[in-house]
């Protein structure tokens, strides 16, 4: 279940950072765009719509497969522009690539807004040591819920093909 994964994932980072702030953002590469899962700001669920892979700071960590981290300042005063759809800066930023070691699947960000914030090089290596388990999880959830989607195809042709069969009359099927 990816929604109850993705909420696990946030309680558990929730809890072991204490951010409020915080968003998966998942790569389809076949359409080439990025969409948001899961996203939290001041501790409440957000919708934010599906986008295509431009050059924000998400698409650069997805692009690069690098992790990034900005703090006070570095954003300016155009940040913004590089950041989701927000009303709101954030002062500090980090975003780890989520990856398999065959292809990219998205990227893991917290962010503050908290005016004067900053973390610290410790809490991006823990990003990074969590990103390899979450891209494991994530990469579960999305083959399972693909194969679910495929099963219920197969079962709607079963059925199909069973009410075809069952008359011999051409004018009935």
């Amino acid at each position: 279940d990816l929604d109850g994964l993705l909420s696990s994932i946030y309680e558990q980072v929730h809890r072991l950072l204490g951010v409020d702030n915080f968003y998966v953002a998942l790569y389809d590469a076949h359409d080439g765009q990025i969409w948001y899962p899961l996203a939290v700001k001041r501790g409440e669920r957000q919708s934010w719509a599906p986008r295509p892979l431009t050059d924000r700071l998400t698409d650069r960590v997805i692009f690069h497969l690098k992790p990034l981290i900005y703090q006070k300042g570095a954003l300016g005063e155009t940040g913004a522009i590089d950041l989701p759809p927000s009303q709101d800066t954030p002062t500090a930023w980090i975003g780890v690539p989520l990856q398999r070691s065959d292809r990219v699947i998205g990227c893991l960000c917290i962010f503050s807004l908290v005016p004067d914030s900053e973390y610290s090089p410790e809490v991006l290596r823990l990003l990074e040591i969590l990103s390899g388990q979450i891209s494991v999880a994530l990469d579960n959830a999305l083959l399972y819920e693909q194969a679910q989607r495929r099963l219920a195809q197969l079962e709607n042709l079963n059925r199909i093909s069973n009410l075809i069969s069952a008359s011999l009359d051409p004018e009935e099927v």
